[in-house]
């Protein structure tokens, strides 16, 4: 029985753009129009609007944990609540104090 040689996959640099990226770059549109990218958008530290949201992960009044595909985000604030989640479409408000990506 002979050897096999096992090829090594070469890895690319960590800030190698994904084909999204670079669609979006050619196309010249927002990568946030991309399918299966996530948004997030704050306003002050009130209130965030995530898109793209697959499932809430934890949930009570001081932390968020919502469930994006690919990553994980989790709102750590006071007196959190989710206003709407329809469509892949969450709305928080509260007070956030920090926005951490897992």
């Amino acid at each position: 029985m002979g050897r096999r040689k096992h090829r090594r996959s070469k890895s690319l640099p960590k800030n190698t753009p994904t084909i999204k990226e670079k669609i979006s770059e050619e196309l010249d549109l927002p990568l946030s129009t991309m399918p299966g990218i996530s948004t997030i958008e704050l306003a002050g530290n009130r209130q965030a609007v995530v898109g793209g949201c697959k499932g809430v992960l934890e949930y009570d009044e001081g932390v968020i944990k919502l469930n994006l595909g690919k990553s994980i985000v989790r709102f750590v604030g006071n007196d959190l609540a989710i206003n709407t989640f329809q469509y892949e479409q969450v709305v928080i408000s509260g007070s956030i104090l920090t926005v951490d990506f897992l």
